[in-house]
């Protein structure tokens, strides 16, 4: 999974406006522990100008053609399972 979210644009942004609201997923959540390392997360979000959200579920975007128009959808899906069984279940919803 690539995670689009680096911890220096975080910074870039509280920079710019003072103030960030991070949705977290799963991937970003995994990306930003490899930058910062969890204690540094975890002080970074007692920050009086940084909010947080966690979404259990992985949030992507779908692109969809007609013809020659692209067409984008917030997508958020759930997997279940494990290395020996495979993917036992999965849920996928589409926000238009």
């Amino acid at each position: 999974m690539d995670c689009q979210l680096s911890f220096g644009q975080l910074q870039k942004r509280c920079f710019i406006t003072n103030k960030v609201h991070i949705f977290i997923d799963h991937g970003i959540l995994f990306k930003l522990i490899e930058q910062i390392g969890t204690s540094n997360i975890l002080t970074l979000l007692r920050r009086p100008e940084v909010s947080a959200i966690y979404c259990k579920e992985m949030l992507y975007t779908a692109k969809h053609s007609i013809g020659i128009s692209p067409y984008y959808n917030c997508v958020a899906g759930f997997l279940a399972g494990d290395q020996n069984a495979g993917i036992i279940g999965a849920r996928t919803h589409f926000s238009l």
